[in-house]
């Protein structure tokens, strides 16, 4: 499955929405000139003209619905891509203490006493 970025997805739909709102004046003008025709019309002949305006509705209104569900998608994605990078980070940085902790620790003893003193600080580091 092809995907892009989320920014990249965000930036389209950004652009998306804009041409929308752009054309949305357009379509309401033609819808309105056209009830205004076929107000003006002999009804036998209103047929062609009313079949185009409704078209014309249908299609405006799936397009403002796929636009809607795509934003509400994206805003979904984005929540969810910033909660993965916030418990990545999270994650990382607890990584980091673990290994500079690690690092820090003497090597492991032989002698019994020092060995439980060992075992404490592992459990220690392990229970944070």
């Amino acid at each position: 499955m092809f995907t892009i970025p989320l920014a990249i997805a965000s930036d389209m739909l950004q652009e998306l929405l804009k041409a929308v709102d752009v054309c949305e004046p357009k379509v309401n003008f033609l819808q309105v000139n056209g009830e205004s025709l076929l107000a003006k019309m002999p009804a036998e002949s209103t047929v062609g003209l009313q079949q185009s305006l409704d078209t014309l509705k249908v299609r405006w209104d799936n397009i403002q619905s796929s636009v809607a569900g795509r934003r509400s998608q994206l805003n979904e994605a984005l929540t969810m891509a910033d909660s993965f990078q916030d418990s990545l980070s999270r994650a990382m940085t607890w990584l980091n203490d673990i290994e500079q902790t690690m690092n820090s620790l003497a090597p492991v003893s032989r002698i019994l006493s020092t060995l439980a003193e060992q075992r404490q600080e592992i459990k220690v580091v392990i229970s944070d």
